[in-house]
């Protein structure tokens, strides 16, 4: 189990050269990558699945669909995390408009970069 640490382009294969079919037929040309299926938010839950053989790209399940993602955007996740995660979403969330902003509590230090 793991946890989307940044905005993560989701691809169809673990590369990020784009995939193109016919400029003849409309949405099969540039600029349709049909190698970029979608994206994931920052925080989404993930199941970890594969992983390429130099380790930059993950296979991931989302709640919605199946992908590779460069793995610099993935935290693998424990029991505590997500006990943690699930009670603090029931709790209050908050929005964080400014860049470069750092959370901090007794336990724990988080610097965001946007």
């Amino acid at each position: 189990r793991a946890i989307a640490t940044n905005n993560l382009e989701a691809y169809a294969v673990p590369t990020i050269d784009p995939w193109f079919l016919s400029y003849t037929r409309a949405g099969n040309g540039f600029p349709f990558n049909l190698n970029l299926l979608s994206n994931i938010n920052l925080g989404t839950s993930l199941y970890v699945v594969g992983e390429s053989q130099d380790k930059a790209w993950l296979l991931v399940i989302t709640p919605y669909f199946m992908a590779w993602v460069k793995a610099v955007g993935v935290a693998y996740t424990d029991n505590t995390f997500i006990n943690s995660w699930i009670h603090l979403t029931n709790k209050s969330m908050i929005a964080i408009i400014t860049p470069n902003v750092s959370l901090i509590n007794n336990k724990v230090i988080l610097s965001l970069a946007f």
